[in-house]
């Protein structure tokens, strides 16, 4: 089921439980608000609207705690942390500094380090509007995640078999890092 008008799936769960008139207890009115606040970045995206913050708030008054759910949202391991630690140096700028992209070769990628958060780092640059992050998972396959301010990356990533929302959205390029990189810069 499909709403784009609903900033998040949490968002939709809760109509849904609404609808069939059933009981929402503490456990998954966690669930919900997790998934609310992780779409829509801890209600800093332009995806928030009323309704997003009205469902938020109907999860409050079952007993979520937002301190709770934001602190363990900002945990990282001490590898994730390493790892960006290596990333960072990467940091580069193109079209005139209104897009950065940070990558990871496929010599330091280990599936088991999370490095969800990374692609944020680069998006939250002064003049920045879109932040990528190029992810070598395989030698010849790159993952590729994009956040953006005012660009549509989710038709970039459409181009590329990928998907997402019109801020937030990834894709796979079947190429070398390099290339990929490339191929990418020059969609957008």
């Amino acid at each position: 089921y499909l709403d784009a008008k609903c900033a998040a799936v949490g968002e939709i769960m809760g109509d849904l439980f609404q609808e069939c008139g059933w009981e929402m207890d503490l456990a998954i009115a966690k669930c919900f608000y997790t998934a609310i606040s992780t779409d829509c970045g801890s209600f800093r995206y332009s995806n928030t609207t009323p309704k997003t913050m009205r469902q938020a708030a109907k999860l409050l008054e079952v007993g979520v705690n937002p301190n709770e759910i934001n602190e363990n949202l900002g945990l990282n391991s001490v590898a994730t942390m390493q790892l960006l630690a290596k990333v960072l140096p990467t940091i580069t700028f193109a079209c005139e500094g209104r897009v950065a992209y940070i990558k990871l070769i496929n010599d330091l990628y280990n599936k088991e380090t999370s490095t969800e958060t990374f692609v944020n780092i680069v998006r939250y640059i002064e003049g920045v509007d879109v932040g990528i992050f190029f992810k070598e998972v395989e030698p010849g396959k790159t993952r590729v995640s994009m956040r953006s301010c005012k660009t549509d990356v989710a038709a970039i990533a459409t181009k590329f078999d990928g998907g997402g929302h019109i801020r937030a959205a990834g894709c796979t390029v079947m190429a070398p890092i390099a290339e990929a990189r490339q191929i990418v810069l020059k969609a957008i």
